[in-house]
């Protein structure tokens, strides 16, 4: 789970400049590759939550109960969430290009 909040995390970074922004898109496209890597993990936790049903092992809060789903489908909320950042990326993107025309304009004068 900690590293889909990280993950989650460098995704709604607010970029500063567009160097960021364009680190940001990288990650985002690498996500796919990672997130295949991630389900090795996602199923020997649910392999462990398994076990721990079989067991009938109750947890003490209903929180750590549901983190099993929370984990099963953390890779689609963070490809929702890349999906979601794009568009404000954009939107980013023309505000930096903006910028840059504007201080090429300054500089030019």
């Amino acid at each position: 789970m900690q590293e889909f909040d990280k993950y989650n995390e460098k995704i709604e970074n607010i970029p500063k400049n567009i160097e960021e922004l364009s680190a940001i898109r990288d990650f985002m496209n690498a996500m796919p590759n990672d997130l295949e890597k991630q389900k090795v993990h996602i199923k020997n936790c649910m392999n462990t939550y398994e076990i721990l049903d079989g067991f009938h092992h109750k947890f003490e809060d209903e929180e750590e109960q549901d983190r099993q789903f929370i984990v099963y489908g953390a890779p689609k909320e963070v490809m929702e969430r890349i999906t979601k950042q794009k568009g404000f990326l954009d939107k980013e993107q023309e505000k930096f290009v903006k910028q840059m025309d504007n201080n090429k304009s300054d500089f030019s004068a």
